[in-house]
């Protein structure tokens, strides 16, 4: 008996270390594993996205569509392949949208008509509407958008139809290997905990049903966290996150179509500067008309000041006329 006990301890040790050895495995592998490894370019119109730096400034009007290859990602084949299940590629899609509008009520209500018909949901929302004192009120808001992930490049392709994109940047991020990894820890973790339960059926005794316990309970603990981690990288997967920011303006800038020849810089020019001499006699009469309440309140005062200074002359005249009479009377001629 004595023999089977220590047997049994022994082989609860080895199971445990082996436990211990591989969540301490788990640990490094997620701490090795990158999250940025950055996709290459998809194919964009009109406007090129490098996905190598994840970034791309393009002004469109027209929207843009993407093409993706023969596996169905946006990422192109890889010489390892052979070593991910099925060549399934798990991709992260992110990308910041940043638009100009002269109808801001309508473009918000139009990026809000596109997310409900691609079945994504607003992940949060600011708008700033100006301060009340401000003299141009300019409004802008700060969108971001969660959209099912075989519905990214239509969105974008719409949402590019809503308001005038002054800039985009996108960033495809390659999480297969990490997936895959804690997809495999957790199967080995899953055959433990059957191994375990089973003991601890069979335990003879009292304390190996409590070694056997702390060793089921370290593992339940790893198979909940590897489970935590799994769904929030499948939720990345699955919803691609979009970041809007509306921003209005008083007029689109479009550098895209600056004028090139001479003529045309020179119309440009006039029109500009009629525009700021416009704007220049606005500001001087609206200047004016804010001076009112002041030279309102002012009136009053001046008028005071200007009796005051009336009736003072008017003493010193008479004092001044008073003395010459005095001087024509005492040396009569």
């Amino acid at each position: 008996m004595k023999l089977i006990k220590n047997k049994l301890t022994i082989l609860l040790s080895v199971i445990l270390l082996i436990s211990l050895i591989s969540s301490c495995a788990a640990n490094v592998g997620r701490d090795s594993v990158s999250t940025n490894e950055t996709a290459e370019t998809p194919a964009v119109a009109p406007a090129a996205v490098d996905m190598a730096s994840g970034s791309t400034s393009a002004g469109m009007k027209d929207g843009y569509s993407y093409t993706q290859n023969t596996t169905g990602s946006f990422l192109p084949p890889i010489e390892n392949e052979s070593s991910l299940p099925n060549q399934d590629r798990k991709i992260i899609m992110t990308a910041n949208v940043t638009m100009q509008t002269t109808e801001f009520e309508k473009a918000l209500g139009g990026i809000n008509d596109l997310v409900k018909q691609y079945g994504g949901y607003l992940e949060r929302n600011s708008s700033y509407m100006g301060e009340y004192y401000d003299k141009v009120r300019r409004k802008s808001a700060d969108i971001g958008v969660r959209i099912p992930a075989d519905k990214y490049a239509e969105f974008m392709s719409a949402v590019s139809e809503v308001a005038y994109i002054s800039n985009v940047s996108e960033n495809a991020t390659d999480v297969s290997q990490q997936y895959y990894d804690l997809e495999s820890r957790l199967k080995t973790l899953r055959l433990q905990q059957d191994k375990y339960t089973d003991m601890l059926e069979k335990a003879g005794t009292m304390a190996d049903s409590i070694e056997i316990e702390k060793a089921l309970t370290e593992v339940i603990y790893q198979i909940e966290s590897y489970t935590t981690n799994l769904e929030r990288l499948k939720g990345q997967i699955d919803y691609s996150t979009i970041n809007i920011s509306v921003i209005e303006v008083y007029q689109i800038s479009d550098e895209g179509n600056m004028p090139k020849t001479f003529w045309e810089r020179l119309g440009n020019k006039l029109k500009s500067t009629g525009q700021d001499t416009l704007m220049l006699f606005e500001n001087i009469i609206i200047g004016l008309i804010s001076l009112l309440p002041i030279v309102f309140l002012l009136i009053p005062v001046i008028l005071v000041i200007l009796i005051v200074i009336k009736v003072r002359r008017n003493r010193i005249r008479r004092k001044e006329k008073a003395k010459e009479q005095e001087n024509k009377e005492s040396n009569p001629v």
